[in-house]
């Protein structure tokens, strides 16, 4: 479910959508995942919705290390050009 991204002012009103759509399928097999996510993690979307957070990874170090190979890639000439080997 993309609720992680929606502003949380609408996740609730979002999930009571899928809800209800979920709930029109032949022998509802979201039931149990439905209930789930309304029991664990309705109670505090805080904890998980990132619609107004700045890291655009799934994982801060990744989005960190693209950054330090992307500087290195820029500048590896300038800073290996001095270095001699032998």
């Amino acid at each position: 479910m993309a609720l992680a991204l929606m502003p949380r002012d609408k996740v609730k009103s979002s999930f009571e959508e899928i809800q209800e759509d979920a709930s029109k399928l032949l022998d509802q097999p979201m039931d149990q995942l439905m209930e789930y996510f309304e029991d664990n993690w309705m109670n505090d979307v805080d904890l998980w919705n990132v619609s107004e957070s700045n890291v655009r990874t799934n994982n801060n170090c990744e989005g960190r290390k693209k950054i330090s190979q992307i500087n290195f890639n820029k500048y590896s000439s300038f800073l290996l050009k001095d270095i001699t080997i032998g």
